[in-house]
């Protein structure tokens, strides 16, 4: 049943093409419940269920990719995630992978998504129960998955530098043409087939020579660089793919010597020379790629003071409850454990709800009283190390 339903919605979006994207309704029902749905086909061990997953997502993306730009990014990155080079294959090729021919062509992902620092780390265990470690997924699930990527190389003959131009150059988006191009140049060599089956290395190699030869057939078509947009000119795009990887290296700076990273920010002009706050909470803020943990032990600090007022006036809280204004702030760090870390960050917060508009709170003592038990509160709930106290 599951099966035939697959091949009906496959045909549905091959005869309608992009014309469901255009109606609101079939379009938030596709971006919504048949990516879930459809995402969760894709880790199924049983091949005609996968195969036919795979077909749909690939049709999906064909017909409505303006559309689905995060859950490209989501399917794209467990894909390369389930191909990366199992740890054991070495023994598996009897130690071809070390070849020298092979050094320069990255085994591993460059970038995944939980390299962010807003997001939460996948367990080993359930990485493995995802099928998200590559040496958890079979040779015939691994081969539906390269003909899945080879497909969208051959439907669409802009996809890679659709992937470079709107992944790769994104600050808070994954390198997903890099990882891509890896794992097809990794896997189209001969050793590949000791891991997967002998048709993965001729559908990698297939996919890499289309992708040249597109770019080799636009070389030879004249271009006026007058009808490109300031977002597509080439100095523009090398600009931001530059600009990414100086926030991708000072995040991680930052977040292992705020100090130092910040500095470096700074000498590159990502923040403002005299590191003022503003600037400083600003890029604390909306930087993806920067450590919660970090960022609320950095604007806790007493020495930071100003800094921290900086970050909670970025907020608006007008026209909200004290419990929504609390959770948005905190969907930008993680708060510190020290109690007055914690009263320090609840007192400027409550000068802030206050300072925003006419609420149902009548003073800023109120809602730092009403703040600070929501916190406490909500760890009493949610803290497997608070002990619950039995009822006799």
């Amino acid at each position: 049943m599951r099966v035939m339903a697959l091949r009906i919605i496959d045909v549905a979006f091959e005869v309608a093409g992009t014309s469901i994207g255009e109606n609101y309704s079939l379009r938030k029902l596709a971006t919504d419940d048949l990516c879930r749905y459809l995402f969760q086909l894709v880790r199924s061990d049983q091949a005609l269920i996968l195969s036919n997953s795979l077909r749909v997502t690939s049709t999906l993306l064909h017909t409505m990719r303006p559309y689905l730009k995060l859950q490209q990014e989501l399917f794209l990155s467990y894909v390369v995630a389930c191909l990366q080079i199992p740890k054991a294959a070495d023994q598996i090729t009897g130690g071809a992978i070390d070849s020298p021919i092979l050094a320069d062509i990255p085994s591993q992902p460059r970038l995944s998504i939980s390299a962010s620092g807003r997001s939460t780390p996948i367990p080993i265990k359930e990485r493995q129960r995802l099928g998200m470690e590559g040496s958890s997924r079979g040779p015939d699930a691994r081969e539906a998955m390269v003909e899945c990527i080879a497909g969208l190389t051959a439907r669409i003959p802009t996809f890679m530098i659709d992937l470079f131009l709107n992944y790769d150059c994104e600050v808070d988006l994954s390198d997903l043409c890099e990882d891509v191009v890896g794992l097809l140049s990794r896997n189209a060599f001969p050793d590949a087939a000791g891991w997967s089956t002998s048709n993965v290395p001729p559908l990698c190699l297939n996919a890499l020579l289309a992708y040249v030869g597109y770019i080799a057939d636009r070389l030879d078509v004249p271009h006026d660089e007058g009808e490109w947009s300031d977002h597509m000119k080439p100095e523009n795009v090398l600009a931001r793919r530059a600009k990414k990887q100086t926030i991708i290296q000072g995040a991680s700076k930052f977040n292992s010597s705020p100090k130092e990273g910040l500095q470096y920010l700074a000498d590159e002009g990502i923040v403002d020379k005299d590191l003022n706050a503003h600037s400083v909470a600003l890029f604390l803020k909306n930087s993806s790629r920067v450590s919660k943990r970090v960022v609320g032990e950095y604007i806790a600090k007493p020495a930071n003071n100003d800094v921290l007022d900086a970050f909670v006036n970025l907020y608006d809280f007008h026209g909200k409850r004290l419990d929504e204004a609390l959770r948005e702030m905190l969907t930008s760090f993680r708060l510190p454990g020290e109690a007055q870390q914690i009263d320090r960050i609840m007192e400027r917060f409550a000068r802030r709800f206050f300072e925003s508009g006419p609420q149902e709170v009548h003073s800023t003592d109120a809602a730092y009283v009403l703040a600070f038990s929501v916190v406490m509160l909500n760890t009493d709930q949610h803290n497997p190390q608070v002990k619950v106290p039995s009822i006799p």
